[in-house]
């Protein structure tokens, strides 16, 4: 291609992609954004048509799209190009750029750090657009959970995310943990992080909390619920509501009574410091701790638990009555269905990139495309008077996968017609309010029999030749 028909095609590419991808998160995401944000990691790049911003454009197509195969995402590209513009020569349009390998190297040279602004990016104007009334008595809420995923058996990802050791080498695939921030204001995903799949989820907490503001709320399982994570978030003026870990034992006979089940007690610092927690952070912690631990009972039929006690450091019962702890305790489910949106809706669960760089990268761009997902359904949710937690995401997810390819060939007035059509029919997909619902851990369907891999391929294809 000439240097004029190469600016021309990244122009029009730039502009279809704008309108598929772009218009659903209003200007959370458009090319000038994009765009500061290369320029304040420090990227550079010439001028080629997989250029940083349409490869992340076609990047977070392909992880929308059902066929996740560089090959789709390649025609996907061609397909607006040529749609964007006449071709007399197609030859003209289809050079050595159309092979799976250019765009591949184009995602290999996309900046997570600034993948990873992005996300954030859509996730601070979904948290800035909500409205007051959304939040838990007037305060922000954040949910932490964490969860495994699997990847491609590549030696690059077995050496930085080694398979669990109950399995044989070569049986096995590469395990990440993962432990994500979730809005509760909003669902979307505020911040994540990596490790390998032993790594404790506390000390992966800690590297993330410094996104917290003053007069947050952090809610999470027994697992956070450790005397030197609630410090460190009071620290930051951050209130926590975990519940109470296993290894902790509390008698509602002693401590400051606020109400039946309801004690304020100070809790002293470990004389020892934990393995995972650094020595500089072991001594900013407070030599005592006040904290409020409640205990309610689950009177539905058909849950585990019984009796829920629960740590917090909200410790005025008038502007936090124990109902409303026990109310917001209950909504931590909600990161475990993020998680599910994220792993099983999107498919997430199994990676495809084959080095932990583009692990990275890859992960980074369904994050992006988990918020972009949650910035519509908020969209629709605000016109037509719907709660944006209410709609069901994967109803969200495919209706924006069926309306992308209309947004990006249409003019300007139909364009304005079928986003108006998306966002009607988003709003339209409102789950049923069913308190207490509870299903028994069991599923209908019989697995296949196959039987399973507990030996390396190659010997088991030596053993087929002898």
């Amino acid at each position: 291609m000439s240097i004029s028909i190469i600016g021309s095609s990244i122009q029009r590419l730039r502009q279809k992609f704008s309108q598929s991808t772009g218009l659903p998160i209003r200007e959370a995401l458009p090319e000038g954004e994009i765009e500061i944000e290369l320029q304040a990691a420090g990227v550079k790049y010439r001028r080629c048509l997989f250029d940083p911003i349409v490869t992340t454009w076609a990047f977070l197509c392909q992880v929308l799209d059902s066929d996740r195969s560089c090959r789709k995402a390649i025609s996907r590209v061609f397909a607006y190009l040529s749609d964007a513009q006449d071709v007399s020569d197609p030859m003209e349009l289809i050079d050595s750029q159309s092979d799976t390998g250019a765009y591949c190297k184009a995602r290999q040279r996309l900046s997570v750090d600034v993948l990873k602004r992005l996300y954030r990016r859509v996730a601070t104007h979904l948290e800035a657009d909500a409205t007051p009334e959304r939040r838990w008595l007037g305060r922000r809420v954040f949910l932490v959970d964490g969860t495994t995923v699997l990847m491609p058996d590549t030696e690059d990802n077995q050496a930085a995310y080694p398979q669990h050791p109950n399995q044989k080498a070569g049986c096995g695939f590469p395990l990440a943990k993962l432990v994500a921030l979730f809005s509760l204001t909003t669902g979307a995903l505020t911040e994540a992080i990596t490790d390998i799949w032993s790594a404790y989820e506390p000390a992966l907490l800690r590297k993330i909390s410094s996104g917290f503001k003053a007069l947050d709320v952090l809610v999470g399982d027994r697992i956070y619920c450790t005397y030197a994570d609630i410090a460190l978030l009071k620290h930051q003026q951050v209130d926590s509501v975990f519940r109470l870990h296993g290894a902790r034992k509390v008698d509602f006979r002693k401590g400051q009574r606020v109400g039946k089940n309801d004690r304020v007690y100070t809790w002293e610092k470990p004389k020892r410091r934990p393995k995972t927690l650094s020595q500089q952070l072991f001594e900013q912690l407070s030599e005592t701790l006040s904290v409020r631990v409640l205990r309610f009972a689950i009177t539905q039929k058909g849950f585990r638990s019984k009796t829920i006690t629960v740590v917090t450091t909200l410790l005025d019962p008038i502007a936090y009555p124990k109902d409303e702890i026990a109310r917001v305790y209950g909504l931590r489910w909600e990161a475990e269905i993020n998680l599910r949106h994220l792993k099983t809706s999107m498919e997430m669960d199994f990676l495809r990139t084959k080095t932990p760089e583009m692990i990275h990268k890859e992960l980074a761009m369904y994050f992006l495309a988990y918020n972009l997902i949650r910035s519509v359904m908020s969209q629709a949710a605000l016109r037509y008077g719907k709660d944006p937690l209410r709609l069901s995401f994967k109803g969200a997810l495919q209706h924006l996968n069926t309306f992308l390819p209309l947004l990006a060939t249409s003019g300007p007035k139909k364009r304005r017609q079928h986003y108006q059509m998306l966002l009607l029919l988003i709003a339209r997909e409102l789950l049923p309010d069913r308190p207490g619902r509870v299903e028994p851990r069991m599923v209908k369907r019989r697995p296949k029999c196959s039987r399973w891999l507990q030996e390396p391929r190659a010997v088991l294809k030596q053993k087929l030749a002898a």
